[in-house]
């Protein structure tokens, strides 16, 4: 996060890291499958609450969790 806030325009630089971590990910089945379990779980959770914070803290939170 401190290099894109360096940068004048860090959208170049947050693309090529989501098309690496996508790459990463789709590289290999067994691990795109726990991601997804992963991921399924997290979307779960946080259906189920309702709480004050940004979906995205919440998601992050489980994520932690996990």
């Amino acid at each position: 996060m401190l290099t894109t806030g360096m940068l004048r325009s860090p959208d170049k630089l947050l693309v090529l890291m989501k098309q690496q971590i996508n790459n990463i990910i789709t590289a290999d089945s067994k691990s795109t499958s726990k991601f997804t379990e992963i991921f399924d779980w997290i979307a779960n959770k946080n259906e189920k609450i309702t709480v004050s914070q940004h979906p995205a803290a919440v998601r992050a939170f489980y994520l932690q969790c996990s």
